[in-house]
Parts: C-alpha cells; sequence; structure tokens
C-alpha cells in the first residue's frame, strides 16, 4: 500500500495549510526525508519532507490549494503500487485554491533558483509584487539563499540589509542573542487612514495569545541568578572559539534550561485535558520576529546537545526561520526561553507558548551590588521569571525548577561536558 502525505501540523493552533510549491513531479524518485514541498501557514513557509522512500505516485493537491491539516496531498510508493480507490473518488471535495498563486501544480527544485539564485519562497512572491528582478540581488541567507528582507531591501534600493530578530509570542516582542543585529526592527507606523494592518500572522498571534491567556491560568515567579561566574566562563570559550561556535548568555540559559528539565519533567509536558504528556525529548523554543509576525522554532534534542551545539543549532533555526526553511519538527517546543535583555529590560512576564506549560522570561545581565560575608561586592545579576500554567504545577514545583535553573547558572561548570 502506497504511503500517504498529509498536510501536517505546525502548531496546535493550525487548521489548514497551502501548498506553495511541489519539488517533484509525479514519477519522480524520492530518498527519505527528502524535501518534497514546501507549504505555507499563518505563520512561515515550511519545507515537507519525504517520510519514506519511492516515487512520487500521485500528486492530490495542486500548487495553490489550501486543504485542512491531515488532508492527503500526495502519495508515495514503489512502481506498480496500488492507491486506496475510495481515497481518489471523483465527489471529493476540492481544495479551496487562492486567488493570487499562479504556480504550477509540480515544479523541480531548480524552479527555487531564478538567474541562478536560491531564494525563498516568501522572496519570490515578495519579488514579483515589487517588480524586482532576482538575479540582480544578493542574497544574505545561507548559502547565498535570497531572503525577502533582500527583496525589499533591493525594492527600497537600500543596501543595509536587516537581521531577524528572535521573540516569542508574549505580550512584548521577545527577543533572543541568538538572532540579535545591531539594530531593532523598524517600528510599525499607521497608515494615512490611522490603521496598521497586522496580517495573517499577526491575527494568528493574537487568537493564539488570546486563547492561552482564557484558557491556561498563569502564575509568575522571578529568581535573582547570579551570573558573574558564568559570564566569566562564557568570555573565556569565546576567546579562542571560531565565530560559529561562540555562545551568548542566552545559550548557557537554555543549556542550563535543558538540564533542569530533565530533573523536573512536569515542565516538559503539554496539558491534555485531564493529564500531562511527558515529552520524551527536550525541543527549546526561540522564536524569530519577521516584519509581518512571529514564529516560535524549536531547538530539537536539547538534552543530548553541548553549550556549543545549542549556540550554532539557535544561529542555524533564526536564519532559516528567516530564508523560509524550517523544518516540520521544528514546531514542536516543549519549553520556550524569551530574553529582552540586550534591550536594557530588567525582568518581564512572557505569556506561554500553548499547549506547552511554562516559559521562562530573562533581562539583562547588570552590575549589582550584593552583601556577600559581611561585605558590599560587585556581581553581575540576571533576573528570570518564569510563567507556569497553574493547572500543570504548583507554587513549590516552580520554584523547585526556577531554583535548579539558577543554581546551574551560578555554578556553570555543570553546564559543560566532563572531560
Amino acid at each position: 500500500m502506497a504511503d500517504v502525505v498529509v498536510m501536517p501540523r505546525m502548531g496546535y493552533d493550525m487548521t489548514e495549510g497551502t501548498v506553495v510549491s511541489w519539488l517533484k513531479r509525479e514519477g519522480d524518485s524520492v530518498t527519505l526525508h527528502e524535501v518534497i514541498a514546501e507549504i505555507e501557514t499563518d505563520k512561515a513557509v515550511v519545507e515537507i519532507e519525504s517520510a519514506s522512500s519511492g516515487l512520487i505516485l500521485k500528486i492530490v493537491v495542486p500548487a495553490g490549494a489550501t486543504v485542512p491539516v491531515g488532508d492527503t496531498i500526495a502519495y508515495i510508493g514503489q512502481v506498480g503500487e496500488e492507491i486506496e480507490a475510495a481515497t481518489l473518488a471523483t465527489d471529493a471535495p476540492l481544495p479551496r485554491v487562492s486567488a493570487v498563486t499562479t504556480a504550477p501544480a509540480a515544479v523541480s527544485r531548480p524552479s527555487r533558483t531564478t538567474g541562478g539564485s536560491k531564494s525563498s519562497p516568501v522572496a519570490r512572491k515578495l519579488a514579483e509584487e515589487h517588480g524586482v528582478d532576482l538575479s540582480q540581488v544578493q542574497g544574505t541567507g545561507p548559502a547565498g539563499r535570497i531572503t525577502k528582507d533582500d527583496v525589499l531591501a533591493a525594492a527600497s534600493g537600500s543596501t543595509n540589509i536587516s537581521e531577524p530578530y528572535a521573540a516569542a509570542p508574549s505580550s512584548l516582542p521577545l527577543i533572543t542573542p541568538a538572532a540579535q543585529s545591531s539594530a531593532p526592527l523598524t517600528p510599525r507606523l499607521p497608515g494615512p487612514d490611522g490603521s496598521i494592518p497586522i496580517g495573517r500572522m499577526g491575527q494568528a498571534i493574537a487568537r493564539r495569545t488570546q486563547s492561552t491567556m482564557n484558557e491556561a491560568p498563569h502564575f509568575y515567579l522571578t529568581v535573582r541568578i547570579d551570573m558573574t561566574d558564568a559570564v566569566a566562563m562564557r568570555e573565556t570559550i569565546n576567546r579562542t572559539a571560531p565565530s560559529k561556535d561562540r555562545i551568548s548568555v542566552n545559550d548557557l540559559v537554555l543549556k542550563a534550561c535543558a538540564l533542569a528539565l530533565a530533573k523536573h519533567p512536569v515542565f516538559n509536558s503539554t496539558f491534555e485535558d485531564d493529564y500531562l504528556n511527558v515529552q520524551p525529548h527536550v525541543n527549546l523554543g526561540i522564536a524569530v520576529a519577521m516584519p509581518e509576525g512571529l514564529v516560535v522554532p524549536a531547538i530539537i534534542g536539547c538534552e543530548s546537545k553541548s553549550v556549543t551545539e545549542i549556540a550554532v543549532a539557535a544561529k542555524d533555526l533564526a536564519e532559516r526561520a528567516k530564508a523560509g526553511t524550517l523544518r516540520q519538527e521544528e514546531y514542536t517546543g516543549t519549553f520556550s526561553v524569551s530574553n529582552l535583555g540586550m534591550f536594557g529590560v530588567d525582568s518581564f512576564t512572557a505569556i506561554i507558548v500553548s499547549p506547552q506549560v511554562a516559559v521562562l522570561a530573562v533581562g539583562e545581565v547588570q552590575d549589582a551590588t550584593v552583601p556577600i560575608n559581611g561585605g558590599i561586592h560587585i556581581r553581575q545579576i540576571l533576573y528570570a521569571t518564569l510563567s507556569t500554567d497553574h493547572r500543570a504545577a504548583n507554587g513549590v514545583e516552580a520554584a523547585m525548577f526556577a531554583g535548579e535553573i539558577r543554581r546551574l547558572l551560578e555554578d556553570p561548570s555543570q553546564l559543560m561536558p566532563v572531560s
């Protein structure tokens, strides 16, 4: 029996998706984990990988069509393998096709380049809207890939390409150093009619955060963490590390969270009606803010990653979110860390990324006077606030979990692999 390819769910609130393009035609051979299509949701364009090896036997949903999550979009199998007749009934409802999409039903991988340059689906769409010739645009994404920021810069005649900002869906844009640049996102300004459109992604975020605040009874606690030794260790590591392996304070926090979650698995779970479903892996969410909205992809399997591996993965995740090449599994975060420290924010509270049960909001590392053994010393202090779903954990459990994160960061040697 042929394997069914369905419209995947990227995020708990996703109900439908659009096939942006097929990167394989019917009859083409594919291998396990090979990218076969690009899917657009309210939040991003995501590459879909094949779950098996074989041939594309049939493409059910053409490019440009929008269908519900779980609907069949294609079949993969072997030569001569049959597809269930019932699934190909002619009276089945037709997928909805967007009026603005003119992509053909199937395109080959080379169509992702224009004028010899790789480009993301969003970049190609923007280029068409703004009349930008992609062959004349210098890509700044991974491997020279042309991103939407490159297109917008070309359309405006600017040579300064802004970098992505990481953020999480909270009451404020939450930014992580993994994706920080030297200038903030441009403030949004109203149009002539005094309104500021929020777009599809903004609408999705509004629904998600409102739903989470209504459904999950949040409570908050803040811990003060002495980061003096952790900052010194980071400086020592970065002094000799190649640029790609340099770590940020946020990377240290992520590692501490990964270790603490292993000890307190209730915070690495999802709330499911009347029980907690503890997740087998620690997938730490870092959000990426773009002009049109926010996405919150996750670094997969942090329980087995070193601080350096987390740092490299965080940078890569931010770059691919900007380029529109996130993978389906990267929407399966189990816990999130949000950071506004680089903007001089002392502390703040964040909204939980449902169905997760907690999120950690991290402020700026600041010099502070601290009494130690009867004397006054200058130490580097960080305030971290844990938002917790009270249905999943109580105050004592949250205090113990936050205390474990503090303990690990105040003794940073525990964050490093044993030699």
